[in-house]
């Protein structure tokens, strides 16, 4: 048998039976409303930005769609994970990249669309979509490793050292992977 404090003592009730534990809820309060209100609309701001990225990532529209609208349920249903005041956009990226890879994994193939410029808006003339089709396909040429990083700096307008951090790998690495994946590129769109 185990021996009674008296602090033990004061918190049984007058029965002496001990309390049943409750667990208090997790959003019972109106800051936690508020907070959860304002990380939604933060999460709206930053659809844009994510769809751009699945865009590159899966060079299909739909599957971008779906993508984001995955990131999203996930974001939402981790909310309480999320620390506010730490970078909310990074952290919505490492989950659509995450649900990318685990995707690919899933299918056991790389996701290809057969012609990117048909999913992509309309521009607004036909240089314009001459250009976009010259750089979507010389886009497809990158390794996946390259393709990553061109997106996640340039077009996901991440730092070097965050998408270092979503990479899982040095800062050095990221910049080798970015000059060579610049290079690539600017080969391939010369030809």
């Amino acid at each position: 048998m185990t021996k009674m404090t008296k602090q033990n003592k004061q918190n049984l009730p007058a029965d002496g039976a001990p309390a049943p534990h409750h667990k208090a809820p997790l959003r019972n309060d109106s800051h936690s409303v508020e907070a959860e209100n304002q990380f939604r609309d933060e999460l709206v701001g930053c659809l844009s930005q994510l769809r751009s990225v699945a865009r590159a990532m899966t060079r299909s529209q739909d599957a971008a769609e779906d993508l984001v609208q995955e990131t999203a349920a996930r974001a939402l249903a981790a909310y309480e994970q999320f620390e506010p005041g730490t970078n909310l956009r990074g952290w919505l990226t490492t989950i659509l990249r995450n649900q990318y890879i685990s995707d690919l994994r899933k299918r056991h193939l790389m996701v290809a669309d057969d012609d990117l410029a048909d999913t992509l808006a309309t521009p607004a003339s036909q240089i314009d979509a001459i250009e976009l089709a010259e750089v979507t396909a010389a886009m497809e040429t990158l390794s996946e490793r390259h393709r990553e990083v061109l997106m996640l700096v340039a077009i996901a307008e991440m730092d070097q050292e965050e998408a270092a951090h979503r990479c899982h790998c040095a800062v050095g690495t990221i910049k080798s992977r970015l000059s060579r994946a610049r290079s690539e590129l600017h080969a391939a769109l010369a030809h």
